[in-house]
């Protein structure tokens, strides 16, 4: 089986096929360059409903991820104002961990 190359630079072809799908150039080119989505899955998924999650640019949910803090509590940070820098980044409190009188764990 062949492997296709995976593409990143959106042709003015990509940005007709994806208006012709109802898919504006703004909003290609976010699932593209920001949420890291392949071009061909961008041109041909329907737009997203409202119920769907937030598009968070990915490079931050994959350092989210490899820091351990799980999506929801990544998307929870995001919601109370953090960055995403602080979001993806700061580790999570243990829990059922009582501090010490000192505040240290």
């Amino acid at each position: 089986m062949k492997r296709m190359e995976k593409r990143y630079f959106i042709t003015p072809e990509d940005y007709e096929k994806a208006r012709l799908n109802g898919i504006e150039k703004q909003r290609l080119y976010q699932r593209v360059y920001q949420c890291g989505w392949d071009i061909e899955k961008a041109i041909r998924e329907p737009l997203m409903t409202g119920n769907e999650r937030r598009c968070h640019p990915k490079k931050y949910q994959d350092i989210a991820a490899a820091n351990g803090i799980d999506y929801p509590t990544y998307k929870s940070r995001l919601s109370r104002g953090w960055g995403y820098f602080r979001a993806s980044t700061q580790p999570m409190k243990p829990r059922n961990k009582k501090l010490a009188k000192d505040g240290s764990l």
